[in-house]
């Protein structure tokens, strides 16, 4: 598969971009002892073999401080200097929020090192990937593999490592440029339609869910099309995406995004689409954006352990903040607050029609009075293991992940009082090389049998109303958790994304400032 690039690149030679990535500032320290066994990839930049231009270059990111392009399992990697240069400190105050490349180019970043195998084939130190999971399990934002939608930008970060991870991200795109420069194949056409030569650029979340949008959604439009996937995952894909978009360097043809994200960055990183293309009139109202059609929708549901609870059980929201009544620890995803802050609100009397704008700090001073007993999980799989192993008796998280604890072992039982829910979109990004192609996949991806087939898997459910969510084969412990089928399920409230687009960075910021305070 070839890497494809925005046709409307000027061309750059290997040369010129090694000149642009090799002027550095010092290296840190742990960088002076790595020295004896890294070397600088100066030479690769020049021999197009070594750096990837091959084919299936990607850009990955191992740690806060390494990104790297990866060709099959093989890494090649940048890394920043010393903190403090005066070149660094000059590029910080930029006037510009986000680096093009020529301000990397000022700013002084080259790829930092590499380490040789024995094969001759340039690699990451092994290390990398235990310190990826440390920094991870330190940072509710970072850890939140297998979320739907987590926050992408950790927005509790100082303005330097703002700055600092800006420019990094640069050098990803940067890393791209290069593929594009040394390849011999001609530029991507984003008018062409998907056929055999069309490969696609997909950023999914990752975890199972790339599995199932492969098997549900992908495999399908290649059999009819021709055209090949190729899956990209990343934990700061916004982050990442803004760079790309005012570089003019987009290496993605298709992202899959969480509502307010949809609504925030809609015609700034998203394109807009032929909405009569799409099944507008069968999705509710609120939920499309001139960029986006809805695809699935999940809910924020409340669960307790029927094995611990016995007799007298949960039977409404206020029931998951009485430790009075039902004692035991509370495990919550520590990565977002949507749907937790909209559940303290109602369990504090506030009436579900009633609840947007969201009274943050009520919701939180309600919070406070479990916070004890309350378990902030970094990931899903931690949330669900605190579960499984009965560490949490009680938990308020996305709907379809409660089938898939209760299949692991959890003896988890719904309480139906108040649920809030969200939707996901596929949408496609700005500038995109293959954005006539990925716009099919898109419309494909949101019909009916394909939807079907995905929320089956996923435990999501399709948005369409001609979609009947009782005609969806659902796993039993999907069928239980699921809002949306048939029965009596309390309050079903819809997660206002207006207010979340506008107030999700602010909201996410108290959010985790209280857990840590």
């Amino acid at each position: 598969m070839t890497t494809k690039s925005n046709p409307a690149l000027p061309t750059i030679s290997a040369t010129s971009m090694a000149g642009i990535l090799t002027k550095v500032p010092t290296a840190g320290p742990s960088e002076d002892r790595r020295s004896s066994r890294n070397v600088v990839m100066e030479a690769d930049l020049q021999r197009c073999a070594r750096w990837p231009g091959e084919p299936g270059a990607r850009p990955v990111r191992l740690t806060n401080s390494v990104f790297a392009m990866q060709v099959g399992t093989r890494r090649f990697g940048c890394a920043r200097g010393k903190r403090r240069t005066r070149t660094l400190d000059r590029c910080s105050r930029t006037p510009r929020p986000r680096p093009s490349l020529t301000e990397a180019d000022a700013c002084g970043y080259r790829p930092a090192f590499r380490r040789v195998s024995r094969d001759g084939h340039p690699t990451i130190r092994d290390s990398a990937a235990p310190g990826l999971a440390r920094r991870a399990s330190a940072h509710p934002f970072r850890a939140a593999v297998g979320t739907p939608f987590p926050d992408p930008v950790p927005h509790s970060m100082t303005r330097r490592r703002r700055m600092r991870r800006k420019h990094l991200l640069a050098i990803a795109v940067a890393g791209a440029l290069v593929s594009t420069a040394c390849g011999s194949e001609p530029p991507a056409d984003p008018a062409a339609p998907a056929g055999p030569d069309t490969t696609i650029t997909w950023q999914t979340t990752g975890g199972d869910a790339t599995e199932y949008e492969k098997r549900a959604l992908q495999e399908p439009f290649t059999a009819g099309t021709g055209a090949a996937f190729e899956n990209v995952t990343s934990l700061n894909y916004i982050s990442q995406l803004l760079t790309m978009v005012e570089s003019n360097q987009t290496i993605w043809d298709v992202v899959h995004t969480g509502s307010y994200l949809v609504k925030q960055y809609c015609g700034t990183l998203f394109e807009p689409v032929d909405l009569s293309r799409f099944p507008a009139d069968l999705v509710p109202e609120g939920t499309t954006t001139e960029c986006s059609v809805p695809a699935t929708k999940y809910a924020a549901g409340f669960a307790y352990d029927a094995a611990v609870y016995q007799g007298k059980v949960p039977t409404k929201i206020g029931d998951f903040f009485d430790t009075a009544t039902f004692p035991g620890k509370r495990v919550v995803f520590a990565g977002s607050p949507k749907g937790i802050i909209e559940a303290a609100l109602v369990a504090d009397g506030v009436a579900p029609d009633q609840l947007y704008p969201l009274d943050v700090d009520r919701a939180l001073a309600k919070l406070e009075t479990i916070k004890s007993d309350i378990i902030f999980a970094p990931s899903f799989t931690v949330l669900q293991q605190n579960l499984v192993n009965k560490q949490a008796t009680m938990t308020l998280t996305l709907s379809g992940r409660l089938g898939i604890i209760r299949d692991s072992g959890s003896d988890l039982a719904p309480v139906w009082d108040f649920t809030s829910w969200d939707f996901d979109a596929f949408v496609v990004p700005k500038g995109a090389p293959n954005a006539a192609a990925a716009q099919e996949a898109v419309e494909f991806a949101l019909e009916p049998e394909p939807l079907r087939t995905y929320a089956a898997m996923s435990g999501l459910t399709p948005v369409r109303s001609d979609v009947d969510p009782n005609t969806v084969d659902f796993t039993e412990s999907g069928k239980l958790f699921n809002p949306f089928l048939g029965g009596d399920h309390g309050d079903v409230v819809l997660q206002d994304p207006e207010y979340w687009a506008q107030n999700y960075n602010a909201v996410a910021e108290k959010w985790t400032a209280w857990q840590v305070g």
